[in-house]
């Protein structure tokens, strides 16, 4: 889902939510249900600043939060978890992404294990201050075997070193290929170490750099996939109450994000005439050779409704291993229509060379939701 705008939702989007977990008879993913609500007469007048609709249920007070405010709140919250534990912001960061900003059990959790949630979160006792790269005298890459004298390289502190061609290319495929950055690991096959921001700010260039921060600050918002064992740990009704509140949250969140989505998506493709014909001027394609951005537009729409109301199908789903595939393909999924979104966003000039990555991810972003839908509906018969 996966795009850096704002990314929570209006106020219609919670009332379908709310009316897909609460009807049973309907077993499709990619029907919208429709119904305005009437307002109510009260009958006194129809003067709006005497007498003002009463407001519904759904109608919460809520804000918005930019891609900014996002990243200041997680900076504020590195900094205070760092002040307390002594780390490194970079390896705060690491800490926090992997209890899911969960400050107050990371640090219970640090207290009582450090070791092991260090080893857990792909961190170690030992913390690097200040990456750089550096020539080694007698080094050979052990991915591309380049030992040309002067060579630079890098290692973090687990000491698997690579020259910083390879470990450039590794990063950023990770990033800008697989949408990777929150869990990016060492290079080396046996090791867990985490690629920290600062690190990887080092090698990679500023476009990759960029999209990675985009991808950091979805952390906060953009996991899939919801902790169930946190309501086991719940000690009191308190607790309980509040966890059935944040499991709903949870998935009503990523439904309407979803939503949103496809509303954007759909403007899109009402442009989207306007940018075959763009492209078919400056490129001197013909009219049938730019019909893969129209196919691409009527594939993330799809998709994006797929996506949406599986998440209001997950909201029921007991926890299991069938559950943990589910997840799996719904994750696929997501990660491919966010990638065929970013590329259909590009400048038009730019749109002639990505022809056929938009046509390779617009036939993966398919197969994955056909994938996604039968798998789901052959389990479910079993």
């Amino acid at each position: 889902m996966d795009s850096d705008e704002e990314y929570f939702t209006d106020r219609s989007s919670q009332a379908d939510f709310e009316m897909a977990t609460q009807d049973s008879d309907d077993g499709s993913f990619g029907e919208d249900f429709e119904g305005d609500e009437e307002e109510v007469d009260v009958g006194f007048s129809q003067d709006k600043d005497i007498i003002r609709p009463a407001k519904k249920p759904f109608e919460v007070d809520y804000k918005v939060l930019s891609p900014g405010d996002i990243h200041q709140y997680q900076n504020e919250q590195i900094d205070e978890v760092c002040s307390i534990l002594g780390l490194p912001p970079e390896s705060i960061a690491i800490l926090l992404r992997f209890m899911r900003w969960n400050k107050e059990r990371l640090i219970e959790t640090y207290m009582d294990r450090e070791d092991q949630i260090l080893r857990d979160a792909g961190l170690g006792p030992e913390f690097a201050q200040s990456p750089k790269t550096m020539a080694v005298p007698g080094f050979t890459c052990g991915i591309c075997y380049e030992d040309e004298q002067g060579l630079q390289t890098y290692a973090m502190i687990c000491g698997h070193r690579y020259c910083v061609d390879c470990y450039r290319h590794y990063l950023t495929q990770k990033i800008k290929e697989e949408g990777e950055a929150a869990r990016i690991q060492c290079p080396n096959d046996q090791c867990h170490r985490i690629v920290d921001s600062k690190s990887l700010k080092l090698i990679v260039d500023a476009d990759a750099a960029q999209r990675y921060d985009v991808l950091l600050t979805r952390t906060w918002y953009n996991c899939n996939r919801f902790e169930e064992k946190s309501g086991s740990e719940a000690r009191d009704a308190q607790a309980k109450s509040r966890y059935s509140l944040e499991r709903y949250l949870h998935y009503y969140n990523r439904y309407a994000n979803h939503e949103q989505s496809a509303k954007l998506d759909k403007d899109l493709y009402l442009k989207t005439e306007k940018k075959m014909q763009g492209l078919q001027a400056q490129s001197k394609m013909s009219w049938i050779e730019v019909q893969f951005l129209e196919t691409a537009s009527q594939a993330l729409q799809l998709c994006r409704q797929t996506l949406k109301w599986t998440y209001a199908f997950a909201f029921y789903l007991a926890r299991n291993n069938q559950t943990a595939i589910f997840e799996d393909n719904q994750k696929d999924l997501e990660m491919a229509v966010e990638s065929l979104s970013e590329m259909f966003e590009k400048p038009t000039p730019e749109l002639k060379d990505l022809k056929v990555d938009i046509l390779d991810k617009t036939a993966y972003c398919t197969r994955r939701r056909i994938i996604l839908l039968s798998d789901t509906a052959e389990r479910l018969a079993k």
